[in-house]
């Protein structure tokens, strides 16, 4: 999917920062504005958190060297920056006492226009021993100026992905909400189960999405299961 034309760039500078806007462009697939066509990316490598000083997001090396989902990590965190204490981390506790998180603290972006995220569900993939599960959570934000509607997936560590944080797809501000959050997220349980990887086992938190994820889940997995009766 595409947006098509080059956004006004006098409409959205409020907005982001020029480097927000280049990788927005780049994930939604639409010319960047003629000030920005040849600004390159200021990729961090020594940086985890991965901003400016003024706050604003700046792509960053995922762990291990991966930078395969660099864009998509950079849009998750844009879109969810004002609720970076509220997504899923651990903790342990240091052999001097100290506590710490398996997330780097951000700072708040300086823009004048909070992006504020909605919540949608969490869920656990699985419990593989004492106290070890596998959270997911999905957000959605509204990308202003741009006026779509972005769905994220985050996890406790970069075990996965090598990032904490993934924009999992987008839609139209305009379009239907409930049919774009389902299409997107069946997309990317749909990838999991390709991979093999088992329906997850537990809904564990509702926002604006329910019990409809049960449902979603059961028509992924069990045409998994039918498409292999079906070659057996």
């Amino acid at each position: 999917m595409s947006l098509g034309n080059a956004p006004d760039y006098a409409s959205i500078h409020h907005y982001y920062d020029p480097v927000e806007i280049c990788f927005l462009c780049d994930y939604l697939r639409m010319p960047r504005p003629d000030a920005l066509k040849s600004r390159p990316f200021e990729v961090r490598l020594d940086d985890r958190v991965g901003q400016s000083p003024e706050g604003f997001i700046r792509p960053v090396i995922g762990a291990g060297g991966s930078d395969i989902l660099l864009i998509e990590n950079c849009v998750a965190r844009l879109a969810l920056n004002a609720i970076e204490d509220r997504l899923p981390q651990w903790f342990a506790r240091r052999d001097d006492g100290e506590l710490v998180s398996s997330r780097e603290s951000q700072s708040g972006r300086s823009s004048g226009v909070p992006l504020l995220p909605t919540y949608l569900f969490s869920i656990n993939w699985a419990s593989t021993g004492p106290g070890l599960d596998w959270p997911e959570d999905y957000h959605m934000g509204y990308l202003p100026g741009f006026d779509v509607l972005v769905v994220t997936a985050s996890q406790p560590s970069t075990d996965v992905y090598a990032y904490h944080d993934q924009a999992i797809g987008w839609f139209p501000a305009a379009g239907d909400v409930e049919a774009g959050i389902r299409a997107i997220i069946v997309d990317w349980w749909q990838a999991q189960a390709s991979c093999l990887q088992e329906r997850w086992e537990e809904l564990t938190g509702v926002g604006l999405i329910n019990g409809d994820a049960e449902r979603w889940a059961d028509e992924v997995w069990c045409e998994e299961e039918e498409e292999e009766e079906e070659e057996d």
